[in-house]
Parts: structure tokens; C-alpha cells; sequence
């Protein structure tokens, strides 16, 4: 509570005044367990002598060592791991003036006065689960006399105690990559991104452990939840206690799922790592490449095979021409035929699987892989690239820019809400607006759009700022002029009415925003539109549909047209097209796509474009999906040296620059 920003008798109800008695009354924190010794330890409220040691020498230990870190539990050897590092380096952290408080309060005598050697073997009562023997605090006690007094001095402290730190790094980037940076405990994650953070502030592996907290902690509707990476664990378990039960005809189909996901799971090839150097590193890699090719390939192409292994290294290098790339396991209908035609009466029968993103490859890892290839091999497969990666000008590891609109070949990005981005990536040219300067706070939101003002010929973003907080408060809007580079108020948003938080739609002049009118106890779905020369609202009426059995409608445009999207009984995604703007009677219903068995409720999103022949481009959850109405079938674009994906945006390459407007 007091890291937090609470005083030292702060929180309800006095709550940090009695926690520090309650910590007085029960020996201070001299008498935490260890695991508690060590944090504090590592924020510098108590000091290393206090804590027993947990020397990084043990990773080096041999193989046939009855205490060897490969017979441990892995929870326990992966923690410890990161600890001995920050134990062997003695890291602590900045010294604050808060940090000096807290010894202060959390002790009941002078912080210097304090016997840490004594500490070592202090724990509460409330704590201690099982009695330690005498012959585990003789360990202790030799370790901490006589063994670390030796490994910190020189010379040992250069020949052993720096190898062993360089040793246990070299396992914990290892797990890191494993684990594409999110670890398999919880407490895992949190140590080795600070471990990689001691080792180098400025390095690849610290930024790529940031750019996963949001996968690792969130705010979901239970509080703040977790991320540990044990579902291989949970299916495992799930299974046996199904099939204790003799029920396996009930559960046959949960548990022929159960079973394909645990098979996909599993790590299956070792031997490549002989044919190289035997280094941990190439052993998984060569794991990676192995899955990459296998899944991608039917069971009758690989099978077809003389040699599989040297067709999986031949392979390799059709997928490592991008420094990034993703597995595809195929979300197939038929698995000998990506485009099989799917039968409307048949729809609940399919079979659908998952995409799962791998680890970044630098690209000397890339180059070193391709080079221990035979030439034969690389001749035989092309190298090619489905996407292209476009180098966003203003990348922050902490936060994610959404994208809420594409004109003319400029895309604009909202940045935390209080200004936006507009970008050509054709041209490497972009500009970024001043600041909002809304007040903004908890529950407030901001709606965005992009347009063109065809009178002045000028580039607009209009940002609606909405509080809910204020009940009769009507959401204030603002226009950004790309050629001025300035905000300027317009006239509120209409009364009573409040855009939803996605982005509007540019259509014939117009930003077109879905919205809610509150009437009564109901509330309306409408579309308001502004006339972006004009700067005048109008409502924009939609077609006459299903409003009882679909999901809340959404925006997009295809063809230049305005498109209303919605999902119907949660069966089928059905979009409309309005073909002449602001003629309600141009509406018409463009087509209407089933899902496929979606057992986590997925919904598509888009559609983004609609070919000659009616094909129409989704995105379902993550991937782009292709749907062909005239065979009721779906094909699955591969994009190799895609990460996965969050948003989606069309985009068509022109040459105006955000410069010179």
C-alpha cells in the first residue's frame, strides 16, 4: 500500500497503521519467509546478509549431482533460477526517500543496528509450515560462512561466480524463448523480466518481456487477472478425472479435443540438435522448424517423403525469410482441402483449430540457421513473403496504438486517447497532431474518424470526447485540420446522443458514427453523420432488420458504400450495404456468412473487402478469413511473417504526404 501512494497511516480505516503493527507484533519483517526476504532484498529495505544464500554456482553443478537443477520440480527450479541471479549479482534497487521510510516503519530498532546473520533463521510461526531439520540449516550455514565469503572474492569470484551468473542467464533467455517471453509461472515471468532488465536496461530481452505484460496481467470483469501458461497441465488433468468418472461415451467429444490438443502440444524431436552442436539453443529451434512444416503439411505430402528430416531443413529456409513469422496450425474444413466447400445444414460438424504466434528470430540467428543448410536444399525452395512489415514511426513498448481510420492512403492512430497520428507508409512520411487537452478521467472515452473535406481539399480528424460521469453533459467534439495542424471546437454532438468507442466511417463527405439514444428505459442504435465541410449532424436511418436476435450492430465501408454489420443468433454474420448514401431504401442485404463451431464466442469483424465475384475478407479473432458465398466455402490466407494481429485497416497506397498539408 505505501509502493502504491499511501501515507503511513493511510488506507481504510487506518489500514497501514495496523498492518505495521500487526508486522511489529509478529518479530517485524525479520521474521518474513524467504521468498519475502528476497524482494525486500531486492527493493533494499533488508539487507542480503539477512537472507540465506541462493548461489547462481548450483546451475553448474554435474549431471549425476543427486541435487542436480534438472531433478528439481520445474516450478521450483524455473523460480529459483532468476533468484540466484539476482542473489550471485547482490542487486538492489534505487534507494528512494520511500525506500528509507520503510525501513523506518517496518523495523523496531535502527535499520544499521540490525543482526541479519540472526535474521537468516527467523520465520513467524503463522508462516512456518514445516519445521526446517538441523541438517538443512548446516547447509545453510556452510553456505552462507563459508562458501559465498570464497565465491565473492577473487580470483574465484572472476573464475566461478561470473560464469555461473553468465551460465544461469544463458538458461533463463533459453525459457524466455521457450515460452515466447511469457514463462510458465506466474512468479516466473515477473523474475526473468527483471533478471533481463539487471543484465542489460536497453537489451532485446527486456523489450520483448514488456511487449507481453498484456498478455501476462489484465483488467478482466474479476479484477485483475494473471496469465500462467499451464494449459497443457489443465487439459492433462481435465482428461484423467473424465475419464475416472466411466462416463467417456457422454464426454467422447470433449475428450477427442482433449486429445488433439495434447498431441499438437507436445515437443516430439531432439535429434537435430546432434547433427548440429548439441546446444540447448539449436535443439529448440530445430523443435520450432519441425512443428512449422509438419502442421502446415497434409499427412499424405509428408509421408511421401524419403528423407523427412532433410525435407524439414530444406523447408526451414522457405519460412525464415522474415525476421518474424507465425505458425499456422490450419483452421481446415476438409484437411486434405483448405478450400472445401462447407454445407449451411452441416455447419456444427466442422473442424476448426488455432493459430499460435513464435518466437522473434534475430536475424544472425536467422542467417547462422540458413548457412548450416545444404546448398542443394536452398536452391530447391524458393523464399517468399506473403506481407510486408511497415515501420511505424512512433512505436512505444508500453502502449498499443489503435488504428481509427484510413484515407486516401493515409492511416491515422489514436494515441492514448489525447492525439492522433497520420501516416503514409508508402511514403515514410507522418505527422502527429498537438494534444486534445480534454479532461480526461477514469470512464471517459474518445470516438475518432478520418476524412476528406473535398472543398478545401484538406485532411480532417474529428475526435468526439465523451463522460460519462456527467449525466446531462453533452460530448464535446473537436476538428484537426492537417494542413492548419490545429484543434478547433465544432459544435457538440447531437443531444442525447453518444458515439460507441469505435471509430466512424468515411463515406461521401461523411464521418459516420454508430451510436446510442437513450429513450426511456430503451435505447435506440442510430447512425449520426457529419457533413465534414459543413460541420452539420444528420441522422442516417438503417435498414428495417432483425433488431430482437442480433448482436449490436457495427460500421465499415465496402465499395465506397456505407455497410452495416451485426451478428445474427450468434449463427450467422450478416452485413448490409446502403448503395446510395443517405437513401434508406438503397439498404440491401449484401450476404450473410455462418460461423463456424466457435466455442469460445468469437465474432468476425471487418468485412474489408468484397471482390468481383463476391468473395468477401473477414477477420475471426486473430486471422484473416476469406468467405465465398457462391460454394459456402472459407480459405485461410497464410501471412508467414505475420505476429498476430489486433486491428485491421485497409490501406491503398497514394503519394500524399501529411507534410505538405
Amino acid at each position: 500500500m505505501r509502493i502504491l501512494g499511501e501515507g503511513p497511516n493511510g488506507g481504510l480505516n487506518n489500514a497501514c497503521a495496523k498492518g505495521r503493527k500487526w508486522i511489529h507484533e509478529h518479530g517485524t519483517v525479520t521474521h518474513i519467509p524467504q521468498w519475502g526476504k528476497f524482494w525486500l532484498s531486492v527493493l533494499g529495505i533488508v539487507d542480503w546478509s539477512g537472507s540465506h544464500p541462493l548461489p547462481p554456482e548450483f546451475w553448474m553443478l554435474p549431471n549425476f549431482f543427486p541435487m542436480h537443477p534438472g531433478k528439481m520440480w520445474c516450478y521450483c527450479r524455473l523460480i529459483y533460477m532468476p533468484i540466484s541471479y539476482l542473489y550471485g549479482k547482490k542487486f538492489t534497487g534505487p534507494i528512494t526517500p520511500l525506500i528509507l521510510n520503510l525501513r523506518d516503519e517496518l523495523f523496531t530498532e535502527p535499520y544499521n543496528e540490525n543482526m541479519w546473520k540472526k535474521a537468516r533463521h527467523k520465520c513467524a510461526k503463522e508462516d512456518l509450515y514445516s519445521p526446517r531439520h538441523w541438517i538443512q540449516d548446516l547447509i545453510w550455514d556452510g553456505a552462507y560462512f563459508f562458501a559465498e565469503p570464497i565465491l565473492r572474492r577473487w580470483p574465484l569470484s572472476k573464475l566461478v561466480r561470473e560464469k555461473a551468473l553468465k551460465l544461469t542467464m544463458e538458461h533463463i533467455h533459453y525459457e524466455d524463448e521457450n515460452s515466447r517471453y511469457m514463462d510458465p509461472a506466474c512468479v516466473e515471468k515477473i523474475l526473468c523480466m527483471l533478471v533481463c532488465g539487471v543484465e542489460d536496461p536497453n537489451g532485446e530481452a527486456i523489450k520483448k518481456h514488456l511487449a507481453r505484460v498484456p498478455d501476462y496481467l489484465w483488467l478482466s470483469e474479476d479484477g485483475i487477472t494473471v496469465q500462467a501458461r499451464i494449459q497443457t497441465w489443465d487439459a492433462g488433468f481435465i482428461v484423467q478425472a473424465l475419464l475416472a468418472t466411466d462416463l467417456m461415451d457422454e464426454f467422447g467429444s470433449t475428450l477427442a479435443k482433449a486429445h488433439d490438443f495434447i498431441k499438437k502440444s507436445q515437443v516430439k524431436l531432439t535429434k537435430l540438435a546432434d547433427d548440429m552442436d548439441g546446444t540447448v539453443q539449436d535443439s529448440f529451434l530445430f523443435i520450432v522448424f519441425r512443428q512449422i512444416i509438419a502442421i502446415t503439411l497434409s499427412i499424405e505430402e509428408f509421408s511421401c517423403v524419403e528423407d523427412p528430416e532433410d525435407f524439414l531443413l530444406a523447408q526451414t529456409a522457405g519460412y525464415l525469410h522474415r525476421v518474424g513469422f507465425t505458425r499456422k496450425r490450419e483452421r481446415l474444413i476438409d484437411p486434405m482441402d483448405r478450400a472445401s466447400p462447407l454445407p449451411s445444414t452441416s455447419v456444427q460438424n466442422q473442424a476448426v483449430s488455432e493459430s499460435l504466434p513464435l518466437p522473434f528470430l534475430p536475424n544472425e540467428l536467422v542467417v547462422e540457421i540458413l548457412s548450416r543448410l545444404p546448398v542443394k536444399s536452398l536452391l530447391q525452395f524458393s523464399l517468399s513473403t506473403v506481407c510486408d512489415d511497415l515501420n511505424y514511426p512512433v512505436k512505444n513498448k508500453f502502449r498499443h496504438d489503435g488504428i481509427v481510420g484510413s484515407c486516401n492512403g493515409l492511416l491515422c492512430f489514436a494515441i492514448k486517447g489525447d492525439c492522433v497520428l497520420l501516416w503514409n507508409p508508402s511514403m515514410r512520411a507522418s505527422k502527429k497532431s498537438p494534444p486534445l487537452g480534454n479532461n480526461w478521467r477514469p470512464g471517459c472515452f474518445t470516438a475518432f474518424g478520418l476524412g476528406f473535406d473535398h472543398v478545401t481539399e484538406d485532411y480532417k480528424v474529428v475526435a468526439v470526447f465523451c463522460d460519462p460521469n456527467e449525466i446531462y453533459s453533452e460530448c464535446k467534439v473537436k476538428v484537426y485540420s492537417m494542413a492548419a495542424n490545429t484543434w478547433r471546437k465544432i459544435q457538440d454532438f447531437p443531444h442525447g446522443f453518444s458515439p460507441y468507442q469505435n471509430s466512424a466511417k468515411f463515406v461521401s463527405g461523411t464521418l459516420n458514427w454508430a451510436a446510442n439514444h437513450p429513450v426511456g428505459s430503451t435505447s435506440l442504435w442510430v447512425i449520426v453523420s457529419l457533413d465534414l465541410h459543413k460541420e452539420t449532424y444528420r441522422e442516417v436511418l438503417p435498414p428495417d432488420y432483425e433488431k430482437e436476435d442480433c448482436s449490436t450492430p457495427t460500421l465499415g465501408v465496402l465499395q465506397e458504400c456505407l455497410c452495416m454489420n451485426y451478428d445474427y443468433k450468434k449463427t450467422h454474420f450478416v452485413v448490409w450495404m446502403m448503395k446510395d448514401y443517405g437513401m434508406r431504401e438503397s439498404w440491401f442485404k449484401l450476404v450473410s456468412i455462418p460461423y463456424l463451431p466457435n466455442p469460445e464466442d468469437f465474432s468476425y469483424s471487418g468485412p474489408y473487402y468484397v471482390s468481383e465475384n463476391g468473395e468477401v475478407l473477414l477477420m475471426f479473432e486473430f486471422d484473416l478469413i476469406l468467405y465465398d458465398p457462391r460454394d459456402n466455402s472459407f480459405k485461410y490466407p497464410r501471412i508467414e511473417s505475420g505476429k498476430g494481429w489486433f486491428d485491421a485497416e485497409v490501406y491503398v497506397e497514394t503519394l500524399v504526404s501529411p507534410m505538405k498539408h
